[in-house]
């Protein structure tokens, strides 16, 4: 949902992205809260394959509706995964990360670095992205 809202099918979508805003930031403080649930930020990089994350909420936080992102951007320590497709399982290590974050706090660890090893993934704090 971190999107500038600059597209043709934007004025379109705003209206049931401004439904779905309104209930998140209590859901995602009671998720942040709870020690039994993880919170992953998964994100479309629009195409653009050189953006990090911290570019897709940069570019969502300056575009056309900030106040559509701003009660949703990530906050610092979130998990956080940029997709390329509709899905946030196909072709992302988001079922991996699945599998292996509930087993052991290492192997959640383990299995962000080796994201950030042989995916190129960006592990970094939602307060450096913003910074």
């Amino acid at each position: 949902m971190m999107n500038s809202y600059q597209h043709p099918d934007a004025e379109a979508l705003i209206p049931n992205v401004g439904k779905t805003v309104d209930p998140l930031p209590d859901l995602i403080r009671r998720a942040r809260e709870s020690d039994d649930v993880d919170l992953i930020y998964v994100n479309d990089n629009y195409g653009d394959f050189t953006a990090q994350f911290a570019d897709i909420v940069e570019s969502a936080c300056n575009g056309e509706r900030p106040d559509l992102v701003d009660p949703i951007v990530p906050a610092e320590g979130s998990r956080l995964l940029t997709k390329v497709r509709h899905s946030a399982y196909y072709a992302t290590p988001l079922a991996y990360l699945l599998c292996v974050a509930h087993i052991d706090d290492e192997l959640g660890e383990a299995a962000l670095k080796m994201m950030e090893r042989n995916m190129s993934a960006e592990l970094t704090t939602a307060a450096h992205c913003l910074g």
